[in-house]
């Protein structure tokens, strides 16, 4: 069976189908689905298929509580480009390491006290005391850095 996507004229019937389904689900009189909410399904590409489609209208029928499903209530937020993830390692060992410090710096900038920047990465103070110690110029990195604000 082709994708959603590919199969537009169905949109309407399948959001009509889930409406009356999660309508009832919950003890109320199925909603009927205005034109521009359909349009505004019919736009969509869905990469979620069907079982997206289903939850988009289970949740409009929450949120419409009974009434007319609008466009706002299927309004679907579109999916950010994701960025490529890159990388500067092909090692992992030497990626994981990378990672820890753009953290622990990342940490640091913002929080400018040990113990604040820990609870912000969420570890001990005693875990954050340790990966300085393992990078031991983290610390020379941040001029304004007062280790002893802890």
């Amino acid at each position: 069976m082709p994708p959603l996507r590919r199969r537009l004229d169905d949109v309407a019937a399948l959001a009509t189908h889930f409406a009356e389904k999660h309508a009832a689900r919950n003890g109320w009189a199925a909603p009927t689905i205005e034109p521009d909410a359909i349009q505004g399904l019919r736009e969509y590409h869905w990469p979620g298929n069907v079982r997206e489609l289903e939850n988009t209208i289970e949740r409009a029928v929450v949120l419409s509580a009974g009434r007319a499903i609008t466009r706002s209530a299927v309004a679907i937020e579109p999916v950010a480009a994701s960025a490529e993830c890159r990388v500067p390692f092909l090692r992992i060992r030497d990626n994981v390491q990378w990672a820890e410090r753009e953290t622990i710096q990342q940490a640091l900038r913002s929080c400018r006290q040990k113990a604040r920047a820990a609870t912000s990465m969420g570890i001990s103070p005693r875990a954050l005391s340790y990966y300085l110690a393992k990078y031991s110029d983290l610390e020379a990195e941040e001029p304004y850095f007062n280790p002893s604000t802890t």
